[in-house]
């Protein structure tokens, strides 16, 4: 067996592109469930796209944009040169539709340094959207100081996302509480890691510190700035530019005059005199008893207690399936049932209300259990058993970021947050009729909400003012409201104790977030806890006469879980002893008026006046300039070249892609070569709807290796040649998806087909074989018409170094109808399915089926061997027209940590390979040597033909180092199969039968190419 290494080339495309072997998975689907008629606007400094449902925020979102620019602009004393695309949505799940971003569930927004635009959803109070703006467009002004506008810059290094983000985060002028909670920890508990222009976060013992680049490095531009002055900020990104484009530039020590160590002994100094009034705060182990679970599960994120009190179901993070579960779990943290394991379809994947985990995703009521997941478009309710936890209900809901349910006492509806249009409301679901009802229908952000015990009052968050007030509702009539705090700081996560009439909250008063109760009775509030980091989500327990409370805390850069007996008070604050306490108060009827209640009817109780964020600039919109979208085109990333060598064979692939400025419209151009064979393909990619479609022309130039017949084998003095297979003509492809993880595809297309043997000498000896015996020829030329239909599947989940979990398949027929004698008439039948399952940590066992079969006056030649379906065989070697590849592989890590340095990622495998391959039709017109479908090689020193179509196949062991993103394979195999020995003059040796043997050797195998 002649030794070739098999040699996959990288279509650097999107992934909608035409599959390639260097990845090859089915893909996901990114549905496109609203179509948007998009629309533009110029002010000073952007080029706004908005669609007519969103057109009522445009002035809004403008006045801020420029707001944002002025500001930014004046600090950095810069300008950009060009308009800004700004792209916002109305909603976070028709962001997350975007087609040239990836986008998922909490990210917020995203800038993109090639073509500098910005895009954002605005379902979000105003003045955090408005920090949201100053965040992305800061990013901008990144991408220009650093790269001038250039659409292609040069880099010697990208600046550490300690950089970008911090100073994006430092740009807004507004600390997040929970982001200083993470910087104010790592501190108080030595966990503050070093920063170095050269690369990322180095955390001290690889520990995890929640979004470091976002607030450690926040908190580094603001001492940069106290330290060295205002003009050091800029003096940095000037040194950072030239030493992005130049290299070999100390950017600290030449903006600021120190070396790297002296400037991170200074900033952890600053942070420790910034923070030195919590030195001597509690911890929640002071207080509380922790409740801790199985080291594959990580973090504590939300919790919710049975109506006991003696069992749990909370949210974490496990380490090994790489997914939030919910578990049920006793007061010492025994793990009594996942209920969410394993791998499921039936949602996409579990959601929480926001990275912050300030609220509750999870209630349990009686014998019930609530939450939230994804599936499709937007989030489901899902309602199950609390014994068992058999799925009762899934409510797919048509409002947007539903979240924090919360169970009645008859567990019969359940109290939710979300949007409409937009808009931020209450609402009730009922579990057996799915009927929907807003109960507040406003313009302020509702969150967090709790039903009482005796379902007469729900209690919940408003944002009022900028800052985070506990209210309560009669849901016997949603007008009678009271708001209960009137604070200049944020309280949230409301929980009624009816015995006490009391509300236990968390608040960050002092600017931390700790466990308080306002006492109903009397007005008078009292702090339990005074923490480092941050309490959160209260809820009290009754647990044989004793008061107690199960809260989750932040503490050495992770959520736990903890419970308490209720502990001394920290402080009292009686009733009207805080400044702001009733400060801004409106009339009934104002707010009645400013919540849209009905005429006639009136709000009952007070609230502070919700004076909403303004921006500093107000702009007006000119309506006469206001333009339709006109098709942009840009270069989608830069031209990708991809090389390989091996022996006599040199494979090269580019590719270059042109899209519209929303990456709905595509332009591709594509060619590549190998072994000399040119191919070149041309198409237009439209995704602006759900169904979509890719219209191309092909001139495709191939190989195979094939067979020759007998005489022709003896005419020549050889028994294999190669085929060229040449196709040229148009196609369309369109898909459209069921979901994300299942999808129709159709294709059509004309071509002009012809296969012929490459060595001319060889081409005339088969003709006259075939003049001769009339045969019919194997090779395909002609007309054709080839039209396909497939059902697709994609359930895998992935980690770093490929599938983990889940499966993948996709079923397709294909049929070429008979117009004349001279165009190919040929039916098609493939099945490809793969099932991974994770069997410890980062250990997967694979499997894999592939099937085909044609049929017709011209049935396909399918090939294949080397690379990653039959390891041990040449590229390309295995031919037939009917025929199965089977699969078993074990991964593993290789090495104990998950990288190796220098090289990357370091996994081992074993695997079987096994195939069957067979010519169902012409079966005297193409065969191999002597006179079956076989390969030939040795045994004991002698020839032994393997017969395909008995089957052979190959075991073996390798392993796989990632370096530069990339997977290169090296493997090692035995070849096995049945089949018959050859005398030395190539004839059969009849005296021994067919037996199944291994080939003499090991064969070896490279490939650049991820597993199957």
């Amino acid at each position: 067996m002649v030794q070739k290494i098999a040699i996959t080339l990288l279509i650097l495309f999107t992934a909608s592109a035409v599959q390639a072997q260097l990845v090859p998975y089915y893909g996901k689907n990114n549905v496109k469930y609203d179509n948007f008629d998009w629309k533009t606007y110029k002010t000073p400094h952007f080029e706004i796209f908005f669609y007519p449902q969103s057109e009522a925020h445009l002035q809004r979102v403008a006045s801020m944009a420029e707001s944002a620019y002025d500001k930014i602009s004046a600090d950095l004393q810069h300008d950009i040169e060009f308009k800004i695309p700004l792209i916002f949505f109305k909603t976070q799940s028709e962001f997350e539709q975007v087609n040239y971003l990836q986008i998922s569930e909490g990210i917020l927004g995203a800038a993109e340094p090639v073509y500098n635009r910005m895009a954002f959803a605005i379902d979000q109070p105003s003045d955090q959207l408005q920090e949201l703006i100053i965040h992305e467009l800061a990013h901008v002004f990144e991408f220009s100081m650093l790269f001038g506008g250039m659409i292609s810059p040069v880099l010697k290094q990208s600046p550490p996302l300690w950089v970008m983000e911090g100073f994006a985060e430092y740009q807004t002028g507004v600390w997040d509480p929970t982001d200083l909670m993470i910087v104010r920890d790592a501190v108080m508990t030595e966990r503050l890691p070093f920063l170095s222009v050269e690369e990322d976060l180095i955390a001290p013992g690889g520990v995890e510190l929640g979004r470091a680049p976002y607030n450690v490095g926040h908190a580094a531009f603001e001492f940069m700035e106290e330290k060295y002055g205002d003009a050091a900020v800029r003096q940095f990104w000037f040194y950072l530019k030239k030493a992005t484009l130049l290299g070999s530039e100390d950017v600290i020590y030449s903006a600021l005059g120190v070396k790297e160590e002296t400037f991170n002994e200074q900033f952890a100094n600053y942070l420790r005199e910034r923070f030195k009034d919590y030195r001597d705060r509690q911890s929640p182990i002071d207080y509380g008893k922790e409740i801790t679970l199985p080291s594959k599960y990580h973090q504590i994120f939300s919790q919710a207690p049975s109506p006991d009190g003696r069992e749990f179901v909370i949210m974490t993070a496990n380490r090994e399936d790489y997914e939030f579960d919910i578990l049920k779990i006793d007061a010492t943290g025994k793990v009594l049932d996942n209920l969410t394991g394993g791998f499921t379809s039936s949602y996409d994947y579990l959601t929480t209300d926001s990275y912050r985990f300030d609220g509750r995703n999870l209630s349990w009521t009686g014998q019930r259990i609530a939450f939230f997941a994804r599936t499709g478009k937007r989030r489901s309710l899902i309602v199950i058993d609390a014994s068992d936890g058999d799925r009762l209900k899934k409510i797919k809901l048509s409002i947007d970021q539903a979240g924090s349910p919360s169970l009645s006492p008859d567990g019969r509806t359940v109290l939710i947050t979300g949007l409409v249009n937009g808009q931020p409301d209450l609402f009730v679901v009922d579990v057996e009729t799915e009927a929907i009802k807003n109960l507040t229908n406003n313009s302020l952000f509702e969150k967090t909400p709790m039903w009482s015990a005796d379902g007469k009052w729900i209690f919940y968050t408003s944002r009022i003012r900028s800052r985070d007030q506990i209210m309560r509702m009669n849901p016997a009539n949603p007008n009678q409201v009271e708001q209960l705090t009137f604070n200049e700081y944020d309280s949230t996560s409301p929980y009624y104790d009816q015995t006490t009439n009391s509300v236990y909250y968390s608040a960050n008063r002092n600017g931390v977030y700790n466990l308080y109760r306002l006492d109903l009775n009397t007005g008078d509030k009292v702090q339990y806890t005074d923490v480092i980091g941050g309490n959160f989500s209260p809820v009290s327990l009754k647990d044989q006469g004793k008061d107690r409370i199960a809260f989750t805390s932040f503490f050495k850069g992770q959520y736990r879980f903890f419970v308490m007996d209720l502990p001394t008070a920290v402080a009292v604050i009686p009733k009207g002893t805080e400044t702001d306490e009733g400060s801004t108060k409106t009339t009934a009827e104002q707010l009645s008026a400013a919540l849209g209640v009905p005429k006639g009817e009136t709000v009952q109780g007070s609230f502070s006046q919700d004076t909403d964020f303004r921006p500093t600039k107000q702009l007006a919109i000119d309506q006469s300039k206001i333009a339709d979208k006109k098709f942009r085109v840009l270069i989608a990333g830069r031209p990708s070249v991809i090389t390989g060598v091996s022996g006599d064979t040199f494979a090269v692939a580019s590719g270059i892609v042109l899209q519209d400025i929303l990456g709905d419209q595509e332009f591709r151009f594509f060619t590549s070569r190998i072994r000399g064979f040119q191919s070149y393909n041309v198409g237009y990619l439209d995704l602006r709807h759900r169904f979509q479609y890719l219209s191309d022309f092909i001139f495709d130039d191939d190989f195979f290796f094939a067979p020759l017949p007998g005489p022709v084998a003896e005419d020549v003095g050889f028994g294999v040649d190669i085929v060229r297979s040449r196709i040229y003509g148009g196609r369309i492809i369109s898909q459209y998806p069921f979901s994300r993880f299942y999808r129709a595809e159709f294709s059509a297309g004309i071509f002009d087909l012809s296969q012929k043997f490459y060595n001319p000498a060889v081409q005339d000896a088969y003709e006259r074989h075939l003049a001769e015996t009339g045969q019919a020829d194997a090779l395909a030329r002609g007309g054709y018409i080839p039209l396909g239909v497939a059902l697709v599947g994609e359930t895998t989940r992935f980690r770093e170094f490929g599938p983990l979990s889940g499966f993948t398949f996709r079923l397709s027929f294909g049929y070429a109808p008979s117009i004349s004698d001279d165009w190919v008439s040929r039916t098609i039948y493939e099945l490809d399915v793969r099932k991974y399952f994770r069997v410890h940590g980062r250990s997967v066992l694979a499997f894999r089926g592939r099937g085909f079969h044609t049929n017709g006056d011209d049935p396909v030649i399918f090939s294949f061997g080397g690379g990653q379906d039959i390891r041990g065989f040449d590229f390309r070697e295995i031919i037939g027209t009917s025929g199965g590849i089977g699969n078993a592989e074990f991964r593993f890590a290789l090495w104990p940590n998950p990288r190796v340095p220098i090289l990357g990622q370091l996994r081992g495998k074993v695997f079987v390979d096994y195939f069957r391959a067979s010519f169902s039709t012409h079966e005297d017109s193409l065969l191999a040597l002597p006179q079956d479908n076989l390969i030939v090689d040795l045994v004991d020193g002698r020839l032994f033909a393997l017969d395909l179509e008995e089957g052979a196949g190959s075991i073996g062991a390798g392993f796989t180092i990632f370096a530069g993103g990339l997977p290169f394979n090296f493997d090692f195999s035995k070849v096995y199969g049945q089949g018959i020995f050859f005398n030395a003059d190539r004839t059969i040796d009849l005296s021994k039968p067919r037996e199944r043997k291994f080939t003499d050797g090991i064969q070896f195998d490279f490939s650049i190419a991820y597993d199957f």
